[in-house]
């Protein structure tokens, strides 16, 4: 509503008056276009406020209390135990000493900006781990938008670090074929586990969860579908991509398992556990086979890349070894899209210069410095 009121100043003034929140307010112009201007503007903001702050439960909750309850109510049912302690360490070292007590709504894309270059400048992350970081409020932003306590994702609208694309390390076949001999004969107890990793390219908790009855001798095929999640000491029926699959044996994996099958008798065939293997390899361990067999060092995942980096060198399709390691996004697995033999093949064939093509008929080359 706008008012026409008496002014010893200018004469008149105009009054606008709105009721917000069971409040009325007033403010006075010069002008009745400035009144409703100003009027329209509140009555728009009242609006998104009455769907916010007004009505949100969470309009006094700081974001690391938002944090916790988040933490609670969705992280801890759909994230592994792991990674809900890699979560909560990133909460309680690099969200809290930076925001502290500020309220969840009160973040802004420059908070988020300014946060990321603190994460690098002052607590000294790589680029990588900041953009990690990053991705978990994301994460926890993208939930309390959808929840209704903010309206907006600041942290997703945060730049990232740009990274410097680095491609796996592992190993090509003969670096695998020398460092198995030497472990067949110097550590013939480690032979299956490593035969295994290489062989499957599963992941290391995959790797603890194989039993006897998830291996078909006949068709020659494993079926992953356990996980050993090591933060929790606990088997999970299901794996990383919720989903059973299926990956083919080589003759190298066949025999290494049916060697042992006969070693082990039918007393452990039905155990719940394929071998007693450490799947929690020490580094200095695995550091220390690598140096002796003559290979470049590689961590127990490392083995995981050399599977499909094999698999792609040899001419699988990216989507099959997607399917293989279990990927649920082929974007995953197209890091080793460079290693296809075909992939670069004859592609500078494409341009022809001229060097082997007849001129077409009628047609005078010009010659350097000919002007007409």
């Amino acid at each position: 509503m706008i008012r026409k009121r008496p002014s010893k100043v200018n004469g008149v003034r105009y009054q606008a008056t709105i009721r917000a929140n069971g409040e009325t307010v007033n403010k006075t112009f010069a002008k009745r276009c400035e009144a409703r201007k100003w009027e329209e503007y509140m009555r728009v903001r009242c609006a998104e406020l009455s769907q916010s702050d007004f009505d949100n439960p969470y309009a006094d909750t700081t974001l690391v209390n938002f944090c916790n309850e988040w933490f609670e109510k969705s992280a801890s049912l759909t994230k592994a135990a792991s990674s809900l302690i890699r979560d909560q360490g990133i909460i309680r070292q690099h969200v809290q000493p930076f925001f502290g007590n500020k309220l969840l709504g009160e973040v802004s894309v420059r908070d988020a900006d300014a946060w990321m270059r603190w994460l690098v400048k002052s607590q000294s992350l790589s680029f990588n781990s900041a953009n990690r970081c990053r991705a978990m409020m994301t994460k926890v932003y993208a939930d309390a938008l959808r929840w209704g306590a903010v309206t907006s994702n600041p942290v997703a609208s945060a730049r990232p670090f740009r990274l410097d694309k680095k491609l796996p390390r592992y190993w090509s076949e003969p670096e695998v074929r020398q460092f198995l001999s030497f472990v067949q004969e110097e550590r013939p107890e480690l032979y299956l586990g490593f035969c295994l990793a290489l062989c499957t390219g599963a992941r290391k908790g995959e790797l603890r969860g194989i039993r006897w009855s998830d291996i078909d001798f006949t068709r020659a095929r494993i079926s992953i579908c356990r996980t050993y999640c090591f933060a929790s000491k606990a088997m999970k029926q299901t794996t990383k991509g919720k989903a059973e699959r299926i990956v083919p044996m080589n003759e190298l994996l066949k025999a290494a398992l049916l060697d042992e099958r006969r070693s082990q008798g039918e007393v452990r065939l039905d155990s719940e556990v394929l071998l007693s293997f450490p799947w929690g390899v020490p580094t200095k361990l695995l550091t220390s086979l690598c140096r002796r067999a003559g290979v470049k060092t590689l961590c127990l995942h490392g083995m995981r890349h050399t599977f499909a980096s094999n698999l792609v060198m040899a001419g699988v399709p990216i989507y099959t070894v997607s399917k293989i390691l279990g990927h649920s996004d082929v974007k995953t697995t197209e890091i080793y899209a460079h290693l296809r033999p075909e992939h670069f093949d004859g592609v500078t064939n494409a341009l022809n210069f001229g060097t082997n093509q007849k001129l077409s008929d009628g047609v005078v080359p010009l010659r350097r410095g000919f002007s007409g």
